[in-house]
């Protein structure tokens, strides 16, 4: 319905919507006017949507991040679009990774499905390339669509279709295990561009991986995992450089399946050291 922009406190999208949130854009120059203000925080046009129903996105994650990590921790966004342009496993204009950013706050023990959208500002750029698939419960409708995204049942993709499936659990939905044990997972792929690489993340890392060398188009994989404490599983593609859409490469990603490992919650001091320092670089900025 809308994107709500600032050029450093960041740019939403925003779905559902009753009527337009304002401002639209606003601050300097780059998003504003000269000598604009930057009041509202980002936080507050959350605040307006959320109130009339409406759905937070972070468009083009993780970037522009002042008010990032904030706003995920007060619960402000509903999902983040992981993938738009470039590749969200490198580094671009000194951003670190948008996988990395994701991986981060969901080892901080927040539930963050993945969206994606084109952002189209430019002829080069192909309409629909990197998009969300949602799984839909009940009669399909806008409003089961969304929240089909806040339950998580969603995967990102440039083209390939992915599923994963673990102890008999879909994505957005939580493992309860115990320390040691092993989980059994299940990738499945669809490609018309066969996938080079497929991946099983397991807290940002990866944990199992094959290579595509058959270039088969439909692939089954099946694995299991072992758990030492609460963390996230998900399955990603990568294949080669698509000759379209500014970088970005033929991949996929589903968002988490969470694993609460003996009741405890999911933790990573070293993760939440990264987003300190952000919100501290904020704290600069506002004063």
């Amino acid at each position: 319905n809308e994107e709500s922009r600032h050029d450093y406190l960041g740019h939403t999208v925003l779905l559902n919507l009753k009527s337009l949130v304002y401002p639209l854009t606003w601050g300097g120059p780059d998003e504003g006017v000269e000598g604009g203000v930057d009041y509202p925080p980002m936080a507050k046009q959350a605040d307006k949507i959320h109130a009339q129903g409406g759905f937070v996105g972070w468009a083009h994650f993780p970037g522009p991040h002042g008010e990032l990590a904030v706003d995920v921790a007060l619960g402000k966004v509903d999902s983040v679009d992981m993938m738009t342009w470039g590749d969200p496993l490198a580094s671009r204009g000194g951003r670190p990774p948008a996988a990395d950013v994701w991986y981060g706050f969901l080892n901080c023990g927040f539930k963050l499905p993945a969206t994606a959208g084109t952002d189209k500002m430019a002829n080069s750029q192909v309409a629909g390339i990197p998009r969300a698939y949602v799984q839909v419960r009940g009669p399909f409708s806008y409003e089961s669509w969304q929240a089909g995204i806040r339950s998580g049942r969603t995967f990102v993709t440039t083209g390939p279709l992915l599923r994963l499936k673990a102890a008999g659990k879909n994505l957005g939905e939580t493992i309860n295990a115990s320390r040691g044990e092993e989980i059994e997972f299940e990738v499945s792929v669809k490609s018309w561009i066969p996938v080079d690489q497929i991946e099983l993340v397991q807290g940002g890392e990866v944990v199992a991986a094959w290579d595509n060398e058959a270039r088969t188009r439909d692939l089954l994989l099946r694995g299991k995992v072992t758990v030492g404490s609460s963390s996230w599983i998900a399955a990603r593609v990568r294949g080669r450089q698509l000759p379209y859409q500014m970088g970005i490469p033929l991949m996929a990603h589903t968002s988490p399946i969470y694993l609460d490992v003996d009741a405890e919650p999911r933790i990573s001091p070293r993760d939440a050291a990264f987003f300190l320092k952000w919100v501290e670089e904020a704290l600069v900025w506002a004063r």
